[in-house]
């Protein structure tokens, strides 16, 4: 929203502890939150050096493929340092093999075996540990690391795993040795290495462990460097193929400072913006390529060189100045034409860019095939496209006795989620390091490292009448405590249990859960997830299905809460245009409900009325006469605040602007969720019109912070969010007598988001906004204001088609 002229001094938390925000539409600063559940002997844990990517398939050389008996499960091992589980039949994924690894070649697979039956897998090549060439046994139903195989023979620490197979009855495992070709015998549950192998034995063939292999029918199993894994059947052609989600990229050209880079690949040239996230429109650039092999001359006289597994610095005397190791082979490499940066592209599908001067890493964004991306901090604070920051996580090693726990980006979005640091990464300014040093931000590599999120299973029993379904959740803590559980319903958030807070002994590392939940018509994803005791870690979801539920049948209504706070106590807090816009707002909601919606219900609440309890009362309210068939709309107006990148809304409440009047007065996001969770409609949309601010880190404009707001609170509700930021110039003087995104959603209500013969809906109402506030913010104030749409579930229809086609 928009505010009146003020004193613009910024008091600096790192100074005073105080929020002078107001005064400039910024904050500072953090929020401690109170653990819940946590046990006493939390495992000692070691984060991996940096973000890894994740997208189902290998990124890297395939080195050995092992199937069961039957032949129905595959089994295969990689440079990447992971070992897959497939189904042979058609190729589905069926679980990831994590052993613990380390730099380098640490941890990458040259062997793998499948007992008999499948239940076993055996893995070996360079493992991580005292003793190199161990061999590690994982159950294959829950990829479980079940024991660690050493052989204690002369030259066992530098000796690597060249071949496996299990004995006939499963319990034994041979292991050959490279280079020096000895044999060992191992008992497979105990890991105790035997002397004299009893029992059926295994054959070790000679030579490497096979990427190929011959099945019955005369079908055929092959894998390659690239990663692709395949299956052809008895006339050679393709069953099923697995190929890796890597652009291949064979060059890179940066250009000028590094913030554009040049990308061939095998379908053509393109052009990366790291300045703005996005492939760029420029046609006709010409990209200047070069063999890996060809050293790179430096302005200085130094050379910038890579041999594929490393890259590196030297100075003109000849000096090593720098030297790194990533964890995936070296591609091509460029260095800007300002000198300052080195962009590399590795075999995963990833461009890095690392500073020239001390080879630090500065920024990663990985590339996927058909268009998303996600980037990342050292640190591991990320930006995303769409739904990719499942793309990339951390590697978490338990120690080398324990399976390795990989923790996806999304599963620390409240913390790590970070659109405006990344904006800042390339250029090499330290931001993201300042946010955590301010205490504007936690460090998500540390987050880790405190304890690894809480383990959830769940049963869904549907009622006779499929209208709701009982929940059973158990919740395993391990090492992190235990906070709130969310259980959602097609993405949205219908119901939050916080165990947390009942304060259970620290002894008590399981939980046990029971909800009823309303089902939705048709088909219903149920799933659970459990965050740690800081609220922060969340834990991967457990899913289960009901295939057709039976929702109330009326026909729907509209909801809507319009808020507005133009009247704060302080003087200085106090707005121009923030009740203007809800008023207009919800006389427009009434006026085309009427001839859309089967009734329509909207209650505004403006200054003193705005109240986290008159809130939480008027929604608690609604929603017992709401029905799963309902829309239901939340438009707030008024002054909002980024706190360690979580959105607050300022209410009446918050008399001065300071941080604790916010933290304890101010309706939060947690508080926002806990709302929107009471909300049965099967349709909702939040609307954010807000003088927005926040952050203690200098920033090139205010959009990335709203950006984080929207996309937060949608991942966080499972609900369409609308939000645009509005500075001071905005404020003063206000377009037609309102914000501008009010007055274009205004116009969009009335007509203007969709030709008479379509449908006024939210999705048309976001894409209307999207492309005119720029519009009007750049002619009308010279500013740069990008409203940001979130779009989840059904479309929301405003107002029916006006006319037949």
């Amino acid at each position: 929203m928009k505010r009146p002229a003020m004193d613009r001094t910024v008091t600096r938390l790192a100074l005073l502890g105080l929020l002078a925000f107001l005064t400039a539409c910024a904050d500072t600063a953090g929020i401690a939150r109170r653990p819940g559940v946590q046990a006493a002997d939390a495992p000692q844990l070691e984060v991996f050096r940096t973000v890894l990517v994740e997208t189902g398939t290998h990124s890297d050389a395939v080195t050995s493929l092992a199937v069961d008996q039957r032949e129905t499960l595959l089994l295969t091992g990689s440079t990447d340092k992971t070992a897959r589980l497939w189904n042979v039949a058609d190729g589905a994924p069926r679980g990831v093999l994590r052993p613990p690894t380390g730099d380098a070649d640490v941890g990458r697979i040259d062997a793998v075996a499948l007992s008999p039956d499948g239940r076993l897998a055996a893995v070996g090549g360079r493992s991580a540990g005292s003793t190199q060439d161990a061999v590690l046994v994982f159950d294959t139903r829950d990829q479980r690391l079940i024991s660690r195989l050493e052989h204690k023979g002369a030259g066992s620490h530098t000796a690597t795993v060249g071949r496996i197979a299990f004995s006939g009855d499963g319990e034994r495992l041979a292991v050959r040795y490279a280079p020096s070709d000895a044999v060992a015998w191992f008992d497979v549950r105990s890991g105790e290495e035997l002397s004299i192998p009893p029992g059926p034995q295994a054959v070790l063939v000679q030579g490497a462990a096979p990427r190929e292999l011959n099945l019955t029918q005369q079908r055929r199993l092959t894998a390659n460097d690239s990663g692709r894994v395949a299956l052809s059947d008895a006339s050679g052609r393709p069953a099923w193929e697995v190929a890796p989600a890597s652009l291949g990229i064979d060059c890179v050209d940066a250009l000028g400072d590094g913030s554009r880079v040049g990308i061939v690949v095998a379908g053509g040239a393109r052009l990366f913006s790291a300045a703005k996230m996005e492939w760029s429109r420029d046609a006709g650039t010409t990209f200047q390529c070069g063999s890996l092999a060809a050293p790179r001359h430096l302005a200085d006289g130094g050379l910038l060189q890579s041999d594929g597994a490393r890259i590196w610095r030297q100075a003109p005397d000849g000096r090593l100045v720098w030297q790194d190791a990533p964890n995936q082979r070296v591609k091509a490499m460029s260095v800007s034409a300002d000198g300052g940066a080195v962009v590399v592209a590795l075999g995963d599908g990833t461009l890095r860019w690392l500073d020239a001067v001390t080879g630090a890493e500065r920024l990663a964004v990985y590339l996927h095939p058909k268009g998303g991306w996600v980037a990342w901090t050292p640190e591991g604070f990320f930006d995303h496209s769409d739904e990719a920051w499942n793309f990339a996580g951390w590697q978490v090693n338990r120690g080398p006795r324990r399976e390795a726990e990989f923790v996806r980006l999304g599963q620390l979005y409240d913390v790590a989620y970070r659109p405006d640091l990344i904006r800042l990464a390339y250029t090499g300014r330290a931001a993201s390091a300042e946010a955590i040093r301010l205490k504007d931000a936690v460090d998500p590599r540390g987050r880790l490292t405190a304890g690894l999120p809480p383990l959830v299973t769940i049963t869904v029993s549907p009622s006779a009448d499929r209208r709701t379904a009982v929940v059973e959740a158990e919740v395993a803590e391990r090492g992190g405590g235990v906070g709130k559980l969310l259980y959602r319903i097609n993405g949205v958030v219908v119901a939050i249990d916080q165990p947390g807070g009942e304060a259970p002994p620290a002894s008590a590392v399981t939980l046990h859960l029971r909800r009823t939940l309303p089902l939705r018509n048709g088909p219903n994803q149920i799933d659970v997830v459990a965050l740690d005791g800081a609220n922060e870690l969340e834990s991967a979801a457990a899913v289960k299905t009901v295939a057709e539920g039976r929702a109330d049948p009326r026909q729907g209504q509209l909801w809507a809460v319009v808020v507005g706070v133009n009247g704060y106590a302080d003087p200085s807090m106090r707005l121009r245009y923030a009740r203007p816009d809800g008023e207009a707002i919800a006389a427009a909601l009434a006026r085309n409900g009427a001839s859309t919606f089967a009734g329509t219900h909207v209650v505004q609440l403006f200054d003193a009325d705005v109240t986290v309890a008159n809130l939480t009362r008027t929604v608690t309210t609604m929603s017992e006469t709401m029905a799963e068939s309902d829309t239901f709309v939340l438009y707030l107006s008024g002054h909002g605040v980024n706190i360690r990148g979580r959105f607050h809304f300022v209410t009446y409440d918050v008399t001065a602007p300071t941080l604790t009047q916010v933290l304890t007065r101010g309706l939060s996001q947690d508080a926002l969720q806990d709302l929107l969770a009471r909300i049965p409609a099967g349709r909702a949309v939040v609307v954010l019109d807000t003088c927005f601010s926040g952050s203690s880190i200098a920033l090139s404009d205010n959009n990335m912070l709203i950006r984080s707001a929207d996309r937060r609170l949608a991942r966080a509700t499972g609900r369409s969010v609308l939000a645009a930021a509005t500075d001071q110039q905005h404020a003063l003087e206000g377009y037609r007598g309102h914000g501008v995104l009010t007055a274009v959603l205004l116009d969009g209500l009335n007509g203007a988001a969709a030709p008479q013969t379509e449908a006024i809906t939210d999705r048309a109402l976001g894409s209307y906004a999207i492309g005119l506030v720029p519009v009007i913010s750049a002619e009308r104030f010279g500013a740069n204001q990008l409203p940001v749409f979130s779009s989840v579930g059904q479309d929301i229809v405003f107002v029916r088609p006006r006319k037949q086609r």
